[in-house]
């Protein structure tokens, strides 16, 4: 996808050696054009090696390129071979050496209507409405690419880095990265694999925030606590993976009925609507017996227990005359009640939330700035590594306790552990 439309006097020249640009490329080249599928998905990859060498260069002489129109189509044209059937990790790598259009630059062409994020490619692969349609907008193409559970990887130059950074930002329930273009192809395909494994170990639970309501997040990664945070890495086929979602009314709006959509890349979306009962008329009944699910120590009112005397808890199951649950609370290695941080409510430790300090553990016995720090950074920075439980859980690229060495088994990224001399991995040892 280069530009629209294809001989627009503002963006090409129509001279025949200019527009194919004969005065720069030698060899064969071809004028602009909109998009087209030169090959359907497939697992042939002599097929594809042959159309692509095929390919001859183009160009148009303004910088932005209709990047988004031509991933949209991509995205939504079920032609070129996606299966939407099964539950399999599905990603579109975009390689372009400059900025992209948007919605509203149609303008300059007269384009006012705008598009309709359907797919309008012909039996043929050719897309030919380009002049009927403005370029999607950032937020068009993000909707698809969840809707359809796709991620994508975006390889530009650096000059472009910052622009497609800022527009991924915006994107929720789909995973994405953005990583500099650079001359060696071998770099480009070890990069792309990277971030293709880690797509497929990263979970994260996506939402749109909304002002009447305040959304809290517990996640719980395999082989560890409850963690407030909505974001597992390094998740294995097999493991499980929990969301705990807390939802608290800050600001009545009793006129409509809230929705908030959460999304889990490749795993789709769960809508929640949020209905706010005002009037609970069954507080107006007089309730005299003994509800089961308030253990019988109280009485059911609007789906809230109201307990008997020396009777506590959210289901009565406290006896407030009894033991306070002290024992449940404490570290047997430490004898510290709640690591002496949080607070003991009935054998259950409630652990402190902090702005940038989290606790966690049966005991708030996990303090996530406990972990060894490397060059100052806990675990050496996100890039590196996460405190989990006062250890730190690498990166699949580096280890150690502080994840301050390189794993050269596991080195995708990097040639650093590559002697220059022999060019053998470590040499061996």
């Amino acid at each position: 996808m280069l530009t629209k439309p294809p001989f627009l006097l503002f963006f090409i020249s129509i001279a025949f050696d200019t527009l194919y640009h004969r005065e720069k490329y030698k060899g064969n080249t071809i004028k602009p054009f909109y998009y087209k599928v030169i090959s359907n998905l497939s697992s042939n990859i002599v097929e594809l090696e042959t159309k692509l060498s095929e390919q001859y260069l183009s160009k148009n002489y303004d910088a932005p390129k209709a990047t988004l129109e031509g991933l949209l189509q991509t995205v939504v044209c079920d032609s070129i071979g996606w299966d939407h059937k099964q539950e399999v990790l599905k990603t579109v790598v975009v390689i372009t050496n400059s900025r992209t259009k948007s919605a509203g630059d149609g303008k300059i062409f007269s384009i006012i209507e705008p598009n309709d994020g359907a797919c309008h490619v012909d039996e043929t692969g050719n897309y030919e409405d380009g002049m009927r349609w403005d370029y999607p907008s950032v937020s068009l193409v993000g909707e698809a690419l969840a809707k359809n559970k796709i991620n994508v990887i975006f390889a530009v130059k650096q000059e472009a880095l910052y622009e497609y950074q800022n527009m991924v930002s915006s994107w929720a329930g789909i995973n994405t990265e953005v990583i500099e273009l650079e001359n060696d192809p071998s770099k480009i395909l070890k990069t792309i694999n990277y971030y293709r494994k880690k797509f497929n170990s990263r979970f994260q639970l996506h939402y749109k925030s909304n002002k009447n309501i305040k959304t809290t997040i517990y996640v719980y990664c395999p082989k560890t606590y409850k963690n407030f945070s909505s974001e597992c890495n390094f998740v294995n086929e097999g493991d499980v993976v929990t969301f705990e979602v807390q939802l608290t009314i800050v600001e009545s709006n009793t006129k409509e009925n809230t929705i908030i959509i959460f999304s889990v890349s490749t795993f789709g979306t769960v809508e929640v609507e949020i209905q706010e009962i005002n009037d609970c008329f069954c507080s107006r009944n007089n309730i005299n017996e003994l509800s089961l699910f308030c253990n019988k120590n109280g009485f059911l009112t609007c789906g809230i227990c109201n307990c008997l005397p020396n009777w506590r808890g959210e289901h009565c199951e406290f006896n407030s005359t009894a033991d306070e649950g002290w024992n449940d609370c404490t570290n047997k290695d430490t004898q510290e009640i709640c690591s002496n941080v949080g607070k003991c409510e009935f054998g259950i430790c409630k652990c402190p939330e902090k702005k940038n300090e989290k606790f966690s553990g049966p005991y708030c016995e996990c303090d996530s700035n406990k972990c060894p720090l490397f060059e100052s950074k806990v675990c050496g920075g996100l890039h590196r590594g996460k405190c989990e439980c006062s250890s730190c859980i690498c990166e699949s690229t580096f280890k150690g306790k502080n994840c301050g060495e390189i794993d050269c088994e596991n080195d995708e990224l990097s040639q650093n552990c590559i002697d220059p001399n022999t060019k053998i991995l470590c040499n061996k040892k």
